[in-house]
């Protein structure tokens, strides 16, 4: 499986471009995407949800307190702090898009290196 940075989306973004009614450089795709992505930061900081149409949601879920207690681990005797309760952020992809990656790779998944 392909990891995509910032550099290789800007670049799939002016080819899809080529081909449309947009003239945009890949400067104007890279400071789009720079500005995209400060307000989305920002946003989420605020605690609002965020989503992305066909790709998902950022959403939020609070994890309890939790007290001190002793590790899970049989090994490791010592006792863990408590933890206050806080906001945890995450992402659900839209289902449609979730559905259409399952059915793409049912006996052949995508290789995860």
């Amino acid at each position: 499986m392909q990891k995509y940075t910032k550099v290789d989306v800007v670049d799939y973004i002016s080819i899809k471009l080529m081909t449309s009614k947009y003239n945009l450089t890949k400067r104007e795709i890279r400071d789009f995407m720079t500005i995209y992505e400060e307000a989305i930061c920002e946003l989420l900081k605020e605690g609002a949800s965020v989503s992305f149409g066909e790709v998902g949601t950022f959403k939020f879920k609070t994890i309890k307190e939790q007290p001190e207690r002793e590790s899970p681990l049989p090994s490791v005797h010592e006792m863990l702090p408590a933890t206050p309760t806080y906001t945890k952020i995450k992402f659900q992809p839209n289902i449609n898009l979730s559905q259409d990656i399952k059915e793409k790779t049912l006996g052949k998944p995508f290789n995860l290196k």
